[in-house]
């Protein structure tokens, strides 16, 4: 009795006091993480934007700008964060294929101008799009859990693909994982007053789409008086390619090189990079303006951190081979040699398809030259079939000439 009577150590009513202590801070926090979703909650707009998220998860544009005309309605004021508005815009370019998209919106307006008929071309981008998938799927069934990185769309076995539908910059490909999407039921009826799904297709093509999107986020960040930051500069950048304006997509990159060189607060999310160069280089190339391409990748060595990768070089040398002339392949070449040990074959490929065209058959001096380049940039590269493709280059120019 004496014992149990007994007062505890000091030690002991210390540990008590901070165990209580501990207690009462997770009840308050518990309790200000409850009043901040009862806040939440209270904005109308709320359940739109959860939406978004949803829809985002499950590669549905229509609907995520659906529900974000929605929000709008019932809560101006409220405006997106700079990662959703990203992310939405991401989504409606097509995530990954937002290259596919800007080559395939190109020959669309070309074969429209000349009367062609334009379907083989959408069947041309859907077995693009579904080699992605299975050679996506193939990786990930060997990959045995590890993260993968970035792939080229291999498009060399695809049969009947016109050479403006290659795409060179690698893409991240995403595989739709239904099992884990939740809340289908919910989602279903927040956008169950959207037309029919053949209405909608018909109503909004992928450029209205983008038009909508593009007014409603840059109204947001306008109205919110808030500044672009690297990830929206690239996804603007992306929606001129595909509406088929490259010179308006490499502003958008200049735009954010002039604000980064301002220095300030948001300097860090706002470093360029390669990516935020593309849209314009692939715009240059099917274009063949080779001299506006030659102009974006000089601001890329100039200001980019990043080495020039095979991708950059690939749409260099096609806009060179659309409208290009020797000393701007032979300054691509010497650059390259020096810079890449290895080139697919789309992209050995596009040197001989210079030297193919009208322009450069009185060229034929120049092939010793430009082979030195290749040569020396690839002699002791370990591939056989690097060998293979330059000895086929050499045969085929010979017989052109």
């Amino acid at each position: 009795q004496q014992q149990q009577c007994r007062p505890r150590p000091p030690q002991q009513q210390q540990q008590s006091g901070r165990v209580q202590q501990q207690q009462q801070q997770q009840q308050q926090q518990s309790a200000s993480r409850q009043k901040g979703k009862a806040k939440k909650r209270q904005r109308p707009g709320q359940e739109y934007l959860i939406g978004i998220h949803q829809c985002i998860k499950r590669d549905l544009p229509h609907e995520a700008v659906h529900l974000y005309c929605k929000l709008k309605k019932v809560d101006p004021d409220m405006s997106m964060e700079e990662g959703t508005c990203s992310a939405l815009l991401n989504l409606c370019l097509g995530k990954w294929q937002w290259e596919l998209h800007q080559r395939h919106q190109h020959l669309l307006r070309e074969y429209t101008a000349a009367g062609r008929d334009a379907a083989p071309l959408a069947e041309a981008a859907a077995k693009v799009v579904a080699a992605a998938l299975h050679q996506k799927e193939q990786q990930q069934a060997t990959a045995a859990g590890s993260t993968l990185g970035r792939m080229a769309l291999d498009t060399g076995g695809l049969e009947g693909l016109p050479p403006q539908m290659v795409c060179h910059v690698e893409k991240h490909v995403e595989l739709l994982l239904a099992e884990k999407l939740k809340d289908e039921a919910w989602l279903n009826s927040l956008v169950g007053d959207m037309p029919p799904k053949g209405q909608q297709q018909q109503s909004s093509s992928l450029l209205a789409l983008l038009d909508c999107v593009v007014s409603l986020v840059l109204g947001d960040w306008k109205a919110a008086g808030k500044q672009l930051d690297e990830q929206l500069y690239l996804q603007l950048a992306r929606v001129a390619g595909i509406q088929g304006d490259p010179d308006k997509a490499f502003d958008y990159a200049k735009q954010l090189v002039a604000t980064w060189k301002q220095g300030g607060p948001k300097a860090a999310k706002l470093v360029p990079r390669l990516r935020d160069f593309q849209p314009a280089l692939v715009g240059y190339a099917l274009t063949g303006q080779a001299h506006k391409a030659q102009e974006v990748v000089d601001m890329m060595l100039e200001v980019c951190s990043q080495d020039l990768t095979e991708a950059e070089f690939a749409l260099w040398l096609e806009a060179i081979a659309n409208g290009g002339s020797y000393e701007q392949l032979s300054k691509a070449l010497q650059l390259l040699s020096g810079e890449l040990n290895e080139l697919r074959n789309p992209t050995l490929s596009l040197v001989e398809q210079f030297f193919r065209c009208d322009s450069a058959a009185c060229k034929w001096q120049y092939m010793v030259p430009a082979l030195r380049y290749i040569y020396v940039g690839f002699i002791s590269a370990p591939a056989l079939n690097q060998t293979v493709m330059v000895c086929e280059v050499i045969d085929n120019w010979y017989d052109h000439f």
